[in-house]
C-alpha cells in the first residue's frame, strides 16, 4: 500500500512538472494607441479592414439602444467594420 501512494504521489509529480514546462503563446498583434491599427488579420494583410460581430440579445429597452450606438459610434471613430445581430429574445 506504502509503495502505491509512493508511485502515486511520485506520478502526480511528474504530470505537474510536465504540465507547468508549455510555453505561454505570444501576442503577435501590433497595436498602436487606440488599440486597433496595424493588428495582424491571420493572413498576412496589415491593409485589410478589422470586422467586429456583436450579437444582442434585444433592443427594447433604452439601455441596450444607448449601448448600440456608443458601440457603433466608436467602431466608426476606429475605422472598424461591425456587424451587430440582434435576437429579440428568440434564443
Amino acid at each position: 500500500m506504502k509503495n502505491c501512494v509512493k508511485h502515486l504521489i511520485l506520478l502526480t509529480c511528474v504530470l505537474f512538472f510536465i504540465t507547468s514546462c508549455v510555453n505561454a503563446p505570444q501576442e503577435t498583434a501590433n497595436k498602436t494607441a487606440t488599440g486597433v491599427g496595424n493588428t495582424s488579420t491571420g493572413n498576412g494583410d496589415p491593409n485589410k479592414k478589422v470586422k467586429i460581430g456583436f450579437a444582442m440579445d434585444t433592443v427594447k429597452e433604452e439601455r441596450w439602444q444607448r449601448d448600440r450606438a456608443a458601440f457603433e459610434a466608436r467602431c466608426k471613430e476606429l475605422n472598424v467594420e461591425c456587424v451587430i445581430t440582434v435576437a429579440d429574445n428568440k434564443a
